[in-house]
């Protein structure tokens, strides 16, 4: 099994994200996936999910595949300083956890213009979901949506 890696990783490049001990890159496919990743069919395809902990940094990471492709990753960062929050703590770091995943993407892609950063691969920024959770979204170039 290959060597866990401290932090999460994504290659500005070719879009391939390491997490863990994974590498998901856009070729991937549901076959290729750990048994560790809870796989759902969809309408259009599935959607594959796995949590875990990298160094000290929690990560729910969510793949959504268009038939056997793979078009968008989601991958949710939780650092130390932003795990076990009561309501009201998370709710008011609700722009420190988006700038916190902001920062983190800009730093693997070198990127400092505004989001979507546009790449080769396809586009990156960082959203948040109805619950204010943050995360950091790539999607496929050719199944991007904006």
């Amino acid at each position: 099994m290959p060597q866990a890696l401290s932090q999460p990783r994504l290659d500005a490049v070719s879009g391939t994200l390491w997490v863990a001990e994974w590498s998901i890159h856009w070729h991937s496919q549901v076959a290729d996936l750990p048994p560790s990743f809870v796989v759902q069919a969809t309408p259009t395809g599935c959607t594959a999910a796995a949590e875990g902990k990298t160094g000290a940094t929690d990560f729910d990471l969510a793949l959504r595949f268009e038939g056997q492709s793979l078009a968008a990753m989601t991958l949710q960062l939780t650092p130390p300083q932003h795990q076990d929050m009561d309501d009201q703590r998370f709710h008011a770091s609700t722009e420190e956890r988006v700038r916190f995943h902001a920062a983190w993407l800009r730093r693997q892609l070198n990127w400092r213009a505004p989001w979507p950063a546009v790449l080769p691969w396809g586009e990156a920024g960082v959203g948040l979901d109805k619950s204010g959770q943050a995360f950091v979204v790539l999607q496929c170039a050719g199944r991007a949506t904006r």
